[in-house]
């Protein structure tokens, strides 16, 4: 039998040790900016990564799988120790890709609708990031690397007056603000989430992104990010999705994510609910924000919409607006019991 080379042997475990989930979880527990992030993703790894080959050589060596070698290290107990820290990350991996789901961009299709038709060159990028910023904040910004892709756009930095330093990039079509992050974020918290929602709900407005309502909230470090969805005839337009990171020191806007707004936002038609909030929670059980397909009352039948076939998997409700399942098309077909796929949702494929 062919064993594994020392080298295969690394790969494998380095392979193993290096998890897009626990670097987003590393960007929403413990914001360093990007330089100070990515460091700390090249040293964790290669610490992380390692320690997991080191293990693994123990393992083929005596040819053991790694419970098996964490025994013989650490007993029987200890070994059972490192299990349950395994299934307690497991668990954590499928609670951060649940959350991800639920919250992610997804894959976009179609073109930009919020963009407009302009074309802009760097100069133009720099005073619009600057104006969007705040003049009166910015002491200097610098041209930065640009972007390529369906949201090409030109990279930015602004250092503010007090020394915080914004890494953005804004759209070479449209000129619209993509994203923005602080590069460090550790600010001594003053201000309630209730002011921070409405210093960003105004800062918003007043570049023009009109009616949004907050219906997601984080904080770490002193940062509030806070997402805003926007608002057509009392209806609540999900796609159109805005990410807002505001000091809770000083209630300024440090950090936007903005590219869901820019692909999807366009003005609705036949948006008039059929049923109230209050009707829609006597009917099915679930609030607004948490309707799902699951465990409805028997006399509600459930259809599905040939617009969820162009996504591998899709993340329903779980019951509450602060969760979801992931699930392939066919698997929530099975799992609501739905009658059939209907084709009713209109404009999807523009």
């Amino acid at each position: 039998m062919k064993r594994t080379s020392l080298f295969e042997n690394g790969m494998i475990w380095f392979g193993a040790g290096i998890s897009i989930a626990e670097i987003l979880t590393g960007t929403y527990l413990a914001p360093l900016g990007f330089g100070s992030g990515l460091a700390a993703i090249l040293i964790g790894h290669l610490i992380g990564c390692t320690l997991m080959f080191l293990a693994g050589i123990i393992g083929a060596r005596q040819r053991r799988s790694s419970m098996e070698a964490a025994k013989m290290s650490f007993g029987r107990k200890g070994a059972m120790f490192f299990s349950i820290l395994n299934v307690l990350q497991l668990a954590g991996w499928t609670a951060i890709m649940i959350y991800d789901g639920a919250f992610s961009d997804a894959r976009h299709y179609g073109t930009p609708k919020a963009l407009g038709e302009e074309r802009i060159d760097q100069i133009r990028a720099l005073e619009i990031a600057r104006a969007f910023v705040g003049e009166e904040r910015v002491e200097r910004v610098e041209a930065a690397p640009d972007s390529g892709g369906t949201l090409a756009s030109y990279g930015v930095t602004l250092t503010l007056n007090d020394g915080v330093v914004l890494n953005a990039e804004v759209t070479r079509q449209g000129g619209k603000m993509l994203w923005m992050v602080p590069e460090h974020a550790a600010f001594t918290p003053a201000l309630t989430l209730e002011e921070c929602a409405e210093a960003a709900q105004g800062f918003l407005l007043d570049r023009g992104y009109g009616e949004m309502e907050a219906n997601h909230y984080q904080v770490y470090d002193g940062l509030a990010v806070i997402n805003f969805v926007a608002v057509q005839d009392g209806v609540l337009l999900y796609p159109d999705l805005v990410k807002v990171q505001i000091r809770m020191d000083t209630g300024e806007v440090v950090g936007l994510e903005a590219n869901n707004y820019l692909m999807n936002h366009t003005r609705r038609t036949g948006l008039a609910p059929a049923l109230s909030a209050q009707e829609a929670l006597a009917l099915t059980g679930y609030a607004v924000g948490g309707v799902c397909p699951f465990a409805l009352p028997e006399n509600i039948p459930v259809y599905l919409d040939v617009s969820l076939k162009r996504f591998d998997t899709v993340y329903p409700s779980a019951g509450n607006a602060a969760s979801a399942v992931r699930l392939t098309c066919e698997e929530l077909f099975d799992a609501s019991g739905a009658v059939e796929w209907l084709d009713v949702c209109k404009g999807w494929q523009a």
